[in-house]
């Protein structure tokens, strides 16, 4: 199961594309969000991850591995 920003288009949030990245610019003007950021992987998705508990090259490598090695892999 991926967990791209995509999943909240689906229930039980069933956002639209513009709703989410709304959100996200959102979180961006708060104090207690500014550690949210994306991350892309060579498949075009998008991931979010915390800047707190995640450096961003470990954060781009693991949604890499989710979206598009993982399914390769045996």
């Amino acid at each position: 199961m991926r967990q791209s920003i995509g999943a909240f288009e689906q229930p039980p949030f069933s956002l639209s594309r513009e709703e989410i990245l709304q959100s996200v610019e959102h979180l961006a003007t708060h104090d207690a969000y500014r550690d949210i950021a994306r991350t892309c992987t060579s498949a075009g998705n998008e991931y979010l991850y915390s800047t707190t508990h995640l450096e961003a090259e470990y954060a781009r490598s693991l949604a890499e591995w989710i979206d598009v090695g993982q399914s390769k892999s045996p």
